[in-house]
């Protein structure tokens, strides 16, 4: 009868142990499906999950923990998951808990109706296209572009690039109809790059001339506005040399001991604001046509300054510019007064 207890009692410990050992493999296996499902959620390598961290760095690699490991099926972890995935169009949904199938299932409606902040700038982009007659290229698009020796940085922000957009819109407004459809049509089409800057720091735009027409590049890092109709007058310039013109008395309407190059304050109106100054600011006196675009930029300029007043320096100078823009535009005639008149006819 001992006997018989003996290996009873051997025999009910080794089913303990089984047991045992079965009920470990079982949760080892269920905290290791759970830790793989999260890590999945969070990798850098599946285009379809989006991370989103603090300084903008690539996210720390998923630890594996005892909230994650010993807490599976709670929601808690798969809420926190989701968190880092605010699109919603990543990740492993059956991981989540659903109270039915339609919670799992995205408006079809919402989807199609909803546009997203890239098709509004394309259509943005396309609306300017077609009424100005002007090609526009930003993010990716603009990839590997370098001139003159310097290299480019793309808009990776759709904001940035909306908000570029917006303000290329709104300012093409201030140009007469079919104006820039007149140089395309001339023979000198415009593309236009947004980009957010250059390699070197302090350059706002670049235009060049190519055996394709003129390809202007503008930083938003700096003041859209400015740079844009500095630029712009570049693009004019080049149209009007195109049609025979030149502004060839310039130099006479500068002091007499002045020549480009040299740097005088005394004449630059953004150090003495002074009426009587010849130069709107110290990049004017580089180029006399940096001096055209940047006396322009300061007659598309939402407020009048006081060099612009009837008779002073600038005045003269940006009145020349007026009635040569007239002379070579058929777009432009001197019975209308065009944005850029307003101070100075």
């Amino acid at each position: 009868m001992r006997k018989f207890k003996i290996r009873l009692g051997k025999v009910l410990v080794a089913f303990s142990v089984v047991l045992l050992l079965i009920s470990f493999s079982f949760q080892l296996e269920t905290g290791k499906s759970n830790t793989i499902e999260i890590a999945n959620l969070n990798s850098e390598n599946d285009p379809n999950i989006y991370v989103t961290t603090v300084d903008g760095s690539a996210p720390d690699p998923v630890k594996e923990t005892e909230e994650t490991t010993e807490k599976p099926g709670k929601d808690k972890d798969t809420k926190d998951v989701t968190n880092e995935n605010p699109t919603g169009s990543g990740g492993n949904k059956s991981s989540r808990p659903s109270s039915s199938s339609e919670e799992n299932t995205p408006s079809k409606t919402a989807t199609e109706t909803t546009p997203t902040i890239d098709s509004t700038n394309a259509t943005l982009r396309s609306t300017i296209e077609n009424t100005y007659g002007i090609t526009v290229k930003y993010g990716s698009e603009t990839n590997g572009y370098s001139v003159g020796g310097y290299q480019t940085v793309p808009i990776k922000s759709s904001a940035e690039i909306y908000s570029a957009l917006t303000a290329l819109s709104n300012n093409l407004t201030l140009y007469p109809t079919n104006f820039f459809q007149e140089m395309r049509s001339g023979g000198l089409p415009l593309t236009l790059l947004l980009i957010q800057k250059y390699s070197s720091g302090n350059i706002t735009g670049i235009t060049e001339r190519t055996k394709n027409g003129i390809t202007i590049s503008i930083a938003i890092d700096f003041p859209f506005e400015d740079s844009f109709n500095h630029e712009t007058f570049h693009y004019m310039e080049h149209y009007i040399n195109l049609k025979g013109g030149a502004f060839v008395n310039w130099n006479s309407y500068n002091p007499s001991d002045f020549t480009y190059g040299s740097f005088d304050s005394k004449y630059v109106y953004d150090i003495t604001f002074s009426e009587n100054s010849y130069f709107v600011n110290s990049y004017a006196q580089t180029y006399e046509y940096e001096d055209r675009a940047s006396t322009f930029e300061f007659m598309m300029a939402s407020s009048k300054i006081s060099p612009l007043n009837t008779g002073k320096p600038i005045w003269v100078k940006a009145r020349v510019m007026c009635e040569t823009i007239d002379y070579y535009f058929n777009t432009v005639t001197s019975g209308n007064r065009e944005y850029w008149e307003r101070y100075v006819i």
